[in-house]
């Protein structure tokens, strides 16, 4: 079929197709693994967060990082009698080393305390006092603290877009976060 002298040039490549089909077929088996790894998703990643406020058993849980706050109010051992829940956004997702605060309705009614503006519970009204906060900033904050969850500290108001450290510096003194 081949003539004498082409069979060594015929047989190199073959050599190098079946090479080659070896070689691709790694290549394949090398992708798909990867792409199975990077759909993984990793549901046994923990997070440790502190629940405390209005929930049967306040404290430290771990718990995994996909889950929401209604699943680490369930976690607790669900609601006290006095929670305000108007004031608790549940599909809030957790963060690792955050503290939620579940808010009475005894603490929690107003958004002052000792003559502060309490940025976690404050109505728009409420908002609205503070120096440079007009409606639009103020429903920011709202919402800023319905997606996220709660401030855990008064700087973190410059999350809130619209706020930068002039605004800040001009209502640290007037703010708390509880």
């Amino acid at each position: 079929m081949f003539a004498e002298e082409d069979k060594p040039k015929h047989l190199l490549l073959i050599i190098f197709g079946v090479f080659n089909l070896i070689f691709i077929g790694v290549i394949c088996y090398l992708l798909i693994l990867n792409i199975n790894k990077s759909t993984d998703v990793n549901v046994d990643t923990k997070i440790v967060v502190e629940i405390d406020g209005e929930v049967n058993n306040p404290g430290l849980y771990e718990i995994e990082s996909d889950k929401r706050l209604f699943d680490l109010i369930q976690l607790a051992g669900g609601f006290t009698d006095d929670v305000n829940l108007p004031l608790v956004n549940l599909a809030t997702p957790l963060q690792d080393g955050r503290k939620y605060y579940i808010p009475s309705i005894h603490d929690a009614s107003t958004g002052k305390i000792n003559g502060k503006i309490n940025i976690n519970t404050a109505s728009l009204e409420e908002l609205m006092e503070l120096k440079g906060i007009g409606k639009v900033k103020a429903q920011a904050i709202i919402d800023y603290r319905n997606t996220y969850g709660q401030f855990q500290d008064i700087s973190e108001i410059m999350n809130v877009r619209g706020i930068g450290e002039k605004t800040y510096e001009a209502i640290k003194d007037d703010i708390i976060c509880q």
